[in-house]
């Protein structure tokens, strides 16, 4: 039975839980762009030509349509700076280096996740770890469908990140939005545009640096603290 009568509704913006300031700068301060992908080595291009125009090195984790070696051969024919690693099609736990990629063991999250075909947040997750491991103060994650982006677009991650501990450019041609969001606009809803680790820096010398979980939208949950604090820092974009 009902036991309260407040309804939730969809929310046409989640614009107030950043704060939306468009700076640049000239030093870039990314130790690597990780980019997860299990497609083609050709959707790779944009990451690298970013790559090369920037000269930060890319940190690729790969499955499923592409193997390590391509991408080394695609980034060396282009003068890029890479290291390719491949993430197992089967789920697995690394015990040499003592590294647990299970993100929980309840039982209801398992359940409500797809754990058995998605791997993003792990790659992301494997990402995270790299930079812990080297000492690496700032990342940059790029999916390999954003296109558009350019040095200026990577300067003004950079910049946010001096003040704030997440930086995101918001793709203004192609609303990444959850199911729910995409279906409020095609029942003829206004809806808006969030922030996610699709073109996103990333503070990471921090204690209390999060994780990606093994769900849907895990980059919500990985940076819902800074969205509650507003301490994301949004820099619109053309880039789809």
């Amino acid at each position: 039975r009902v036991t309260s009568h407040w309804v939730p509704e969809q929310s046409m913006s989640h614009a107030r839980l950043l704060d939306s300031a468009r700076q640049s700068s000239d030093d870039l301060g990314f130790a690597a762009i990780v980019v997860p992908t299990h497609r083609k080595v050709d959707s790779l291009s944009a990451c690298m030509q970013l790559a090369r125009e920037t000269r930060i090195p890319l940190v690729v984790v790969s499955s499923k349509l592409v193997r390590p070696h391509k991408v080394i051969k695609m980034a060396t024919d282009l003068g890029v700076k890479a290291y390719a690693l491949d993430w197992p099609s089967h789920r697995v736990n690394p015990d040499p280096l003592g590294i647990k990629f299970a993100t929980s063991s309840d039982p209801e999250l398992a359940a409500a996740s797809s754990v058995r075909t998605r791997d993003l947040n792990m790659k992301r997750n494997l990402g995270l770890v790299v930079a812990r491991m080297l000492d690496w103060k700032r990342l940059m994650f790029l999916d390999d469908d954003i296109y558009g982006i350019g040095r200026e677009d990577v300067g003004a991650l950079a910049a946010g990140l001096s003040d704030h501990t997440i930086s995101v450019l918001i793709p203004d041609q192609f609303p990444d939005n959850s199911v729910v969001c995409h279906a409020n606009r095609l029942g003829g809803g206004q809806q808006g545009k969030f922030a996610g680790a699709g073109a996103m820096g990333v503070q990471c010398d921090r204690d209390d640096l999060a994780f990606f979980p093994d769900i849907y939208n895990g980059d919500w949950f990985f940076f819902s603290a800074e969205a509650a604090d507003h301490k994301i820092i949004d820099s619109p974009t053309s880039m789809i």
